[in-house]
């Protein structure tokens, strides 16, 4: 995204094999923000906002919706499958909104079937053009910053397109204000169209960025600029672009997505955990996670490994965070168990492994943007120790590790 106070860094896309290529979430090399509120909340603002100060590339989801109906679509067909040739303009082929408006204005069971056949077509036509944005110009790697603004984005599942979601929140009487006095509706009219919508509690209860409206535009342009600056430090953390698996609850493959999406949807990832035990004493090489750590930075982890990259093996992973974390490569590493771990931050299917090594702390090569120190601490040191001091899930596969020692 160029220019603007916010540009985010510029990447390289990682390396996606073929067969994964088709399950990618979105793009490695963008950042897809989802834009939703209610009526008259101040969506177009925030998007011309975000163009402006952000570099955004916009795609509005009613543009999309026009183009589903067009003559010659898969979309249009079902269209008349369902409502019948009435619908259709004889004049240029076009689907009759007013028409189609009419037979379901008053019906709720055809109003479902309307959105049942559009909003995948629509979805399907607005993922096809974000991967287009990012595959024009190849030999451009700066992330780009993609908007889908829809107001029915919640309502429609498209949670899948984005990778995070932000919501504009105006009151009630604010939006009906503004809305009798733009578009010349009475009071009552308002109120209806407020009211056909979810509202901002049901928004918000999903949303990873709320804007709130309630004062005059400049106030809401530096609210746009401010949650801007933010998007640039969650994505200018060394993880955030990394592309991982994203698995279900029996550790299937499902998606391909980067981390920092991950954690924002909390999805399921794969992980790995290694308990080093010193050959000599017994004791466990502890680390302490470096402060650039984008989830539980300064904690102690004593099973320390990391998320499994697209396509990567339990093992593989690993080894390759022992080499890469603690400068100790090709460990003979032992299967200890599966692990399922879950907390109000985290989801995850992981592998515990064990290895017995002859080194010291002294002799370790540490890796400063991941290990800020290692320390060697009994069993019992760690498991009678604050558990505060510990990474959860590490400390969880450090106690399953201890149980099978019994």
């Amino acid at each position: 995204m160029g220019g603007g106070p916010s540009s985010l860094p510029k990447v390289e896309a990682p390396e996606v094999a073929a067969e994964q290529k088709a399950t990618l979430r979105t793009p490695p090399n963008a950042v897809v923000i989802g834009l939703t509120g209610g009526i008259a909340s101040g969506k177009s603002t925030v998007c011309q906002v975000l163009e402006q100060q952000g570099g955004a590339i916009v795609l509005n989801a009613d543009h999309f919706g026009h183009e589903a109906y067009k003559p010659g679509t898969a979309c249009q067909a079902e269209l008349v499958a369902h409502f019948g040739e009435q619908i259709i303009n004889k004049e240029d082929g076009t689907v009759d909104r007013k028409t189609l408006g009419g037979l379901v204005f008053a019906d709720p069971k055809e109003r479902e079937a309307l959105n049942a056949i559009v909003w995948p077509a629509i979805r399907d036509l607005l993922r096809q053009r974000v991967f287009e944005i990012t595959n024009e110009n190849p030999a451009d790697r700066t992330a780009k910053l993609i908007v889908i603004e829809a107001a029915i984005l919640i309502e429609a599942n498209w949670m899948d397109l984005i990778d995070e979601l932000w919501v504009v929140t105006t009151n009630v009487d604010t939006a009906k204000t503004r809305l009798m006095a733009r578009n010349s509706m009475s009071e009552e009219d308002a109120m209806k169209r407020i009211n056909s919508q979810i509202s901002n509690e049901e928004r918000r209860a999903v949303a990873h960025v709320d804007v709130p409206n309630e004062g005059d535009e400049s106030a809401l342009k530096d609210a746009v600029v401010a949650e801007l600056e933010k998007l640039h430090a969650r994505y200018s953390r060394l993880s955030a672009f990394e592309m991982v698996d994203v698995v279900d609850k029996e550790d299937q493959v499902q998606t391909t997505a980067k981390r920092a999406v991950v954690r924002a949807f909390n999805l399921i990832s794969r992980c790995s955990y290694v308990v080093l035990v010193q050959q000599t004493s017994g004791k466990i090489f502890v680390q302490r996670r470096s402060d650039l750590k984008d989830s539980g930075p300064g904690l102690l982890d004593p099973a320390p490994g990391g998320v499994l990259g697209a396509g990567e093996s339990y093992l593989l992973n690993a080894q390759r965070e022992m080499a890469e974390e603690m400068g100790l490569p090709g460990l003979s590493l032992e299967h200890v168990s599966a692990l399922w771990y879950e907390d109000g931050n985290e989801r995850s299917w992981g592998t515990i492994f064990c290895a017995k090594v002859d080194a010291d702390v002294s002799s370790l090569t540490l890796q400063p943007s991941e290990v800020s120190s290692v320390e060697l601490m009994s069993p019992e040191e760690i498991l009678t120790a604050d558990p505060s001091q510990f990474l959860p899930g590490g400390l969880a596969a450090f106690k399953l590790w201890s149980s099978k020692q019994q």
